[in-house]
């Protein structure tokens, strides 16, 4: 998470996607990972996963589980963007998520000051409820790339893993501007002191000063697999996480995470930083940031199409498209396709008009309408470029009965049957989690090359909705809900499972989850031991593991 600043003219701000990279300056190291070979199909762009922070000692100073969430508009996510993982502040110790980021230097949190609209979905520091909070009058403002904050510094002891900051001094936020969106309560700022808005010493630097770690070093292993989660390391690298020899990389200046690079080459082409360039190495974001006439060159190269303010490629050439070639102190780190492209929700392209205009949208099974947004449209949603409500998608196209319409009018699919223009009166959904592979909607059959075995067909309670009947929902081999049958909406417009409030937190008390704010949690380490749920659906098992 970059300051704010206008990048000079052949300068990138990258999250350096390379393995076995590192970089060295005086004083203190950090090393940075990021396996983005494709047999080990890792790369910086992880999946999702709800789960807290787990601590964890090792043989150096701390190791942190750090989690990577999404970037979010609203309760239905979009694109995972952001690393973040566990620090308490505070006696007793109040817990915060926090992005611990190179490209800043400050610590800070919400606090119950803050009356932004941003601070009432995080969570918010209350300095009377700790015994060791040492609040003070000075103010400071900082701006990143996505928002704003004012605040306050206070001191208080910080805990990340084991290690422990007595008096760190942090800075509470008093008021946030375009931070709302996101998951996280706070950010640890990991720069150099003399980049600090708040003139606070990072609190990486007191560590260090105070001989509370083994080395003068940190560390990332950022990975994509769900269950292995990511790993900070405060005082040293652990061998465990890469191979071969670590290359330390001269930084520019004493004072900033900045590198030299040599060039960037695509296609076996030098497309960028023909005579080098400066490169800041920044965890706090997961974009590949450069001069626009540099980055409209790559977009054209890899036969990326314009669409509103984005560029688009089919998810089906992804593993066709070549590597970018990051050269830095004379070695080469590739960056695949599969991780500088961002997959987006299920969404897909229709046309409507003569000449046809492309929109995307979502198709939804629990509404019967096709709605996009109009010339005409005065509300605020409907002005952003390519959003819908904060959703990346322009509208929905309906796939429910007619009788559900809100229009009246007859559904697409519906339409297309009556004129027999599909060959089945079936539409099917291939829904994968495989991000190359993408999905499919497949309208008048299903294609046998999406599944094995046979398919099971489930009876609808009723022609008026797709509402079927579970029998029963096993966890542990005990019934935990539906003993006598219940009934189930069949929705792909939804991300989660919903269920009435009590069988919710039956599930939650079984699997062990701890309540944070609204949200419920498991450790990382646990994902892999937890029982599935089973739904039996018309005499049918259906696992689905955790």
């Amino acid at each position: 998470m970059a300051r704010e600043s206008k990048p000079e003219r052949d300068s990138f701000e990258m999250m350096l996607n390379v393995q076995d990279a590192a970089m060295q300056k005086s004083g203190r190291k950090t090393f940075y990972m990021w396996e983005v070979a494709p047999d080990k199909d890792r790369d910086v762009h992880a999946d999702q996963f709800d789960f807290p922070a787990k601590i964890q000692g090792r043989d150096y100073s701390s190791i942190l589980c750090i989690l990577k969430s999404f970037k979010v508009h609203s309760s239905r996510s979009l694109i995972k963007l952001v690393y973040m993982g566990n620090i308490t502040i505070g006696t007793p110790p109040q817990e915060f998520q926090v992005v611990f980021d190179t490209g800043s230097s400050d610590l800070w949190v919400p606090s119950d000051f803050c009356t932004s609209p941003a601070c009432s979905t995080k969570i918010m520091f209350r300095h009377l409820q700790s015994s060791t909070s040492r609040p003070t009058n000075k103010t400071f403002r900082i701006a990143y790339g996505s928002g704003r904050m004012k605040g306050v510094v206070a001191h208080d002891t910080v805990r990340i893993g084991d290690l422990v900051s007595i008096g760190q001094p942090f800075s509470l936020s008093v008021a946030q501007y375009g931070l709302g969106r996101w998951r996280f309560d706070g950010v640890l700022g990991l720069n150099y002191p003399n980049l600090s808005h708040s003139g606070a010493i990072p609190i990486f630097d007191k560590l260090k000063n105070q001989g509370a770690i083994s080395e003068p070093v940190f560390a990332f292993y950022l990975s994509k697999d769900k269950q292995e989660g990511s790993v900070v390391m405060f005082g040293g690298v652990d061998h465990r996480y890469y191979t071969g020899e670590l290359n330390w990389v001269p930084l520019i200046r004493a004072g900033d995470w900045s590198v030299h690079m040599d060039r960037i080459i695509m296609k076996r082409e030098v497309i960028a930083c023909s005579d080098g360039c400066s490169a800041l190495v920044d965890t706090g974001t997961s974009l590949i940031q450069g001069p626009g006439r540099l980055v409209n060159k790559i977009q054209k190269l890899i036969g990326a199409k314009l669409w509103g303010s984005k560029h688009y490629v089919s998810c089906s050439v992804v593993n066709t498209l070549p590597s970018i070639i990051l050269t830095i102190s004379g070695i080469n780190y590739p960056v695949p396709a599969r991780a500088y492209i961002l997959k987006m929700l299920y969404i897909g392209k229709i046309t409507i008009g003569t000449p046809s205009q492309e929109l995307q949208v979502i198709f939804d099974t629990s509404s019967s309408d096709l709605c996009v947004p109009s010339l005409f449209c005065p509300s605020p949603a409907c002005s952003w470029q390519n959003e819908f409500e904060g959703k990346r998608f322009d509208g929905v196209l309906g796939l429910n009965y007619p009788n559900i319409s809100f229009s009246g009018a007859i559904p697409i699919f519906d339409k297309l049957k009556n004129e027999g223009t599909t060959s089945e009166p079936v539409f099917a959904f291939c829904l994968s989690k495989d991000k190359w592979e993408g999905s499919v909607v497949m309208f008048g059959g299903v294609d046998h090359h999406y599944y094995k075995g046979e398919l099971s067909w489930v009876p609808l309670i009723q022609e008026v909705d797709w509402i079927v009947c579970t029998d029963r929902i096993f966890l542990k081999r005990k019934v935990i809900a539906c003993s006598g049958g219940c009934k189930a909406v069949v929705d792909i417009g939804a991300t989660c499972i919903k269920g009435p409030e009590t069988l919710a937190d039956t599930i939650q008390n079984l699997i062990g989850s701890k309540p944070r704010g609204s949200k419920h949690y498991v450790y990382c380490s646990v994902v892999n031991t937890l029982p599935s749920i089973i739904f039996t659906i018309n005499g049918i098992n259906y696992p689905v593991p955790a």
